[in-house]
């Protein structure tokens, strides 16, 4: 995968400041490594109890133990053998104990060589520091699909806003 953005750290980066980046580093190839395994009690593992969860199709999981599980029913079933490609994009220190990170990612099915565009995520982690560890306290996943540059004048957009036209005064045209 190509690299989307740098890294971004505070304007003077600590050693503590880099030690965090590693760790938080190290927490993101863990969840790759696990997801890759197959393994979703490993994957629900780097989580908080409390993790909010967001999938990419809106499903949302409360805890890890929800994480593990339904995780783990996507590796037997429908995601069996794949594996999840990313990277982190940025890091963001909201304080010294919470951080949030922006990464890309795509999951390749077992036939799969490379990532297809359509299928390419970005996922927003919120973290938490905690005895000197850092976990995933939320996450939300969803596809990068940037809306096409349409000229106004053009003539979709022209067919568009006349139907939308007609179907607000239809709405508003009282039954018969």
């Amino acid at each position: 995968m190509t690299h989307l953005a740098s890294l971004s750290m505070s304007p003077a980066t600590s050693p503590a400041r880099s030690s965090d980046d590693n760790d938080i580093r190290a927490l993101w190839s863990s969840l790759l490594a696990h997801w890759n395994r197959g393994d979703g009690a490993a994957y629900a593992a780097v989580f908080t109890e409390d993790c909010d969860y967001v999938a990419f199709d809106g499903t949302r999981l409360i805890g890890r133990d929800a994480n593990a599980h339904a995780h783990q029913t996507l590796f037997d079933t429908v995601l069996h053998g794949s594996r999840l490609a990313g990277e982190i994009e940025s890091i963001r220190y909201l304080t010294d104990d919470v951080a949030v990170i922006h990464a890309n990612g795509a999951v390749l099915m077992p036939w799969q060589s490379k990532v297809h565009p359509r299928r390419l995520s970005r996922q927003t982690l919120a973290l938490v520091k905690r005895d000197g560890r850092w976990w995933a306290t939320a996450f939300h996943n969803c596809r990068i699909r940037p809306l096409p540059v349409v000229r106004k004048d053009s003539l979709a957009i022209r067919a568009f806003m006349a139907w939308a036209r007609l179907r607000t005064w239809l709405a508003g045209t009282p039954k018969a």
